[in-house]
């Protein structure tokens, strides 16, 4: 992928993801999405790593001005979230459907409690720790989970395999 298009994609997500935060505040389904999960993977899946690093670093570093706790943990969750990648990508051969699925869901569950644990770290720093488990986050992660694989699965299946 030359210069140019790279650029566009990464000025296009940035426009996005602030869209997205101006917009999740209006509409509630759209803090489920997780934009920058469904991009990195779909770049992670087309051999597209440098790009995918850079979007990581730049919605880290977005996603902490936002954010309640110390600077550089979205950052570390997006480089792990890229690492994890790499190391379940040697179990799931992605060739059928359901296989697919699990990639994803395993996917994301580890990103999601890679979140949660660095989010626990940073509190204990401050010396605030206070129960991090609640059953609306068990809600919100099942929502999550089912919301991001459906529409993982929704673009995959309807646009890029559609083209094939």
């Amino acid at each position: 992928m030359d210069l140019l298009k790279r650029i566009i994609i990464v000025v296009l997500f940035v426009l996005l993801l602030i869209f997205q935060y101006i917009l999740s505040q209006d509409i509630s389904i759209l803090k489920y999405f997780r934009l920058t999960f469904v991009i990195l993977f779909f770049l992670l899946i087309n051999r597209e790593y440098y790009l995918a690093l850079t979007i990581a670093l730049l919605a880290g570093l977005i996603e902490d001005f936002s954010s309640v706790f110390l600077e550089g943990i979205n950052i570390l969750v997006y480089i792990l979230f890229i690492c994890i990648y790499f190391y379940l990508k040697k179990y799931f051969d992605c060739r059928t459907f359901l296989s697919e699925i699990w990639f994803i869901a395993s996917l994301f569950t580890s990103y999601f409690w890679s979140f949660v644990i660095l989010s626990w770290a940073s509190s204990l720093f401050f010396h605030s720790v206070s129960p991090i488990f609640s059953w609306h986050l068990v809600f919100d992660f099942i929502l999550e989970l089912i919301l991001n694989t459906l529409f993982i699965l929704l673009i995959d299946y309807g646009f890029f395999r559609a083209r094939k």
